[in-house]
């Protein structure tokens, strides 16, 4: 082989690992859009999951039977659904 195939050779890896590190940059950077918004969305299901131990804590009692039970989740969907 000739330099001037060595050379060609060079440039091509170089445009090819170049395309590449752009490629992997741009993947990165939204992966790391993603990972922002996953943050923010966890952020509010955590925040909901705590006021909502806290609506249950306080409207709950102990029923005595299934019936009470049932009724008592009931009223707690919708009132969760309204929120």
């Amino acid at each position: 082989m000739n330099k001037y195939h060595h050379l060609n050779n060079y440039h091509y890896n170089f445009v090819y690992f170049y395309f590449l590190a752009i490629f992997c940059r741009t993947k990165l950077e939204l992966c790391m859009h993603q990972w922002h918004g996953y943050d923010e969305l966890y952020e509010n299901l955590s925040h909901w999951v705590k006021d909502t131990e806290v609506k249950v804590r306080n409207e709950s009692g102990l029923k005595p039977d299934l019936d009470a039970k049932q009724a008592q989740r009931d009223t707690f969907k919708v009132s969760a659904c309204k929120n």
